[in-house]
């Protein structure tokens, strides 16, 4: 999700947008959680884009467990690809 915040700042930034715009547009672009999260925040978060992806970091960023997590799927998907390439 941190690189989701990435994304929208550099695409705010191609397009010069304000900190004002990037609070109307980052709403228009959340989805389910990120979404329900964002419409429960107190107005003065929202009137804030630095206060908002500070928020929005604290809330959405992976944990250590969570990366550990994902390493491992890629790893079992990984090593089960090397086993295709062996046994072809």
């Amino acid at each position: 999700m941190v690189l989701f915040v990435r994304e929208v700042r550099q695409y705010a930034n191609f397009r010069n947008m304000s900190d004002e715009h990037k609070l109307a547009f980052l709403p228009v672009v959340l989805k389910d959680a990120a979404s329900d999260w964002f419409d429960m925040l107190p107005d003065d978060t929202r009137s804030s884009w630095e206060q908002l992806r500070t928020k929005f970091k604290e809330r959405f960023q992976d944990s250590d467990v969570m990366r550990w997590q994902k390493a491992s799927k890629l790893w079992a998907a990984t090593k089960g690809n090397m086993r295709a390439w062996t046994l072809t």
